[in-house]
């Protein structure tokens, strides 16, 4: 037996499924593919896809609906598992990177509110020792007043 060209691979998948009525949908559940490429791949708009993603189709179309092996079809299970195993790995990633994400954005927004609650303290405690310095030059004019009068009538 030989292997399938790519072109023969696509034309099997598409026959099949048109004979047995095989979604895009169907194959997204049961492939390690998404709706949206199973899709382009059925009605052709997809001009190359992966040879593993089509050995991943004739595999599931030889197993699930024809029950027989398709001439030339030798998907590599390992390889699919490595697939699926990938995939995997990659949601779960995926998830920790969004948690991570999420801390970050937690941490940004208490910086920020404690940034904004200092920003009015230090404001309050601007105003308090504006406040204080006017008192003390207030203070220092009189004294130099007192000074001046006394100078003044020592000198009288």
């Amino acid at each position: 037996m030989t292997a399938l060209t790519k072109e023969q691979k696509l034309k099997r998948i598409r026959e099949v499924c048109r004979e047995h009525n095989v979604t895009a949908y169907e194959i997204y559940k049961n492939v390690p593919l998404t709706e949206a490429g199973a899709l382009r791949i059925l009605d052709g708009t997809s001009k190359n896809p992966h040879n593993t993603s089509l050995n991943a189709i004739l595999d599931y179309l030889e197993e699930r609906i024809l029950g027989t092996a398709i001439e030339g079809n030798k998907v590599a299970k390992e390889e699919l598992e490595v697939y699926r195993t990938n995939k995997d790995e990659l949601l779960t990633a995926f998830e920790n990177f969004q948690k991570i994400i999420e801390e970050r954005d937690e941490a940004i927004s208490t910086t920020l509110q404690l940034t904004i609650i200092n920003t009015e303290e230090t404001k309050i405690m601007a105003n308090i020792s504006a406040k204080k310095l006017e008192n003390i030059d207030e203070s220092l004019r009189r004294l130099e007043n007192t000074i001046a009068s006394l100078a003044k009538n020592r000198s009288s």
